[in-house]
């Protein structure tokens, strides 16, 4: 899976839970937390970075109302949020981005790497939205039984299709390396074994020759000795 970047867990205040409610706000935790799963970011140069959001009044909480650091970039700010409905309505939280792969569920968050307060989400980190492929036939030249492959790619807008099939090539191009390699070890390691064994058979016809040549030699001398009167 290709790496991207997602929100891990959020702190909102006046709320400990994802079944609170806000005071004049339209959407309740859940929600919200439904709206944030849909922000795209970027992290550049860091594994994991905290933003902020603090918004008052009655108006429509969108992305690009995040209080993000230079090393944060929002690729969607005109996604929704929240809404506040009332002048005295206040949305505070706290987001946590951090870099990862796939697809990491609330369960597998470990909860002594929460915050007192904070609210784990599920991450989707994969920058990749759909992917499906065509194959069609195809004439080159006199040649009529050629096919053609049609990949379509669709991002989150963090990579571009481009960049993602190059990325994804490299990482199958890198496994099919892997297993080259083991395989050659395995050959070279056989070789090697095989040729110890080859060796130690040598070893063994040399000292059984070795053996029955001296044998013989006592058994010719034995043969030759002058009987005794």
């Amino acid at each position: 899976s290709l790496p991207g970047s997602a929100i891990c867990a959020i702190k909102i205040k006046g709320a400990t839970h994802e079944f609170s409610t806000l005071p004049g706000v339209k959407e309740d935790i859940v929600g919200i937390i439904l709206n944030l799963k849909q922000l795209r970011f970027k992290l550049n140069g860091v594994e994991e970075t905290k933003a902020s959001l603090k918004v008052k009044g009655a108006k429509e909480v969108k992305a690009k109302d995040i209080q993000a650091k230079s090393e944060l970039e929002i690729i969607n700010p005109e996604a929704p949020i929240a809404t506040l409905t009332d002048k005295t309505a206040e949305l505070d939280m706290e987001l946590t981005i951090k870099s990862g792969r796939g697809y990491l569920p609330v369960e597998s968050v470990e909860k002594k790497q929460l915050q007192l307060g904070a609210i784990a989400i599920d991450a989707i980190f994969t920058p990749i939205r759909n992917v499906n492929y065509n194959i069609e036939s195809v004439r080159v030249g006199q040649m009529t039984n050629y096919d053609r492959l049609i990949i379509g790619i669709t991002t989150d807008g963090t990579i571009s299709p481009e960049e993602a099939l190059k990325e994804a090539s490299q990482m199958l191009v890198d496994h099919y390396k892997t297993i080259i390699t083991q395989s050659n070890k395995v050959a070279k390691e056989k070789g090697k074994k095989g040729e110890k064994v080859v060796k130690e058979k040598n070893e063994l016809s040399a000292e059984k020759k070795q053996t029955e040549k001296t044998e013989g030699i006592k058994q010719k001398k034995k043969r030759g000795r002058p009987k005794k009167e």
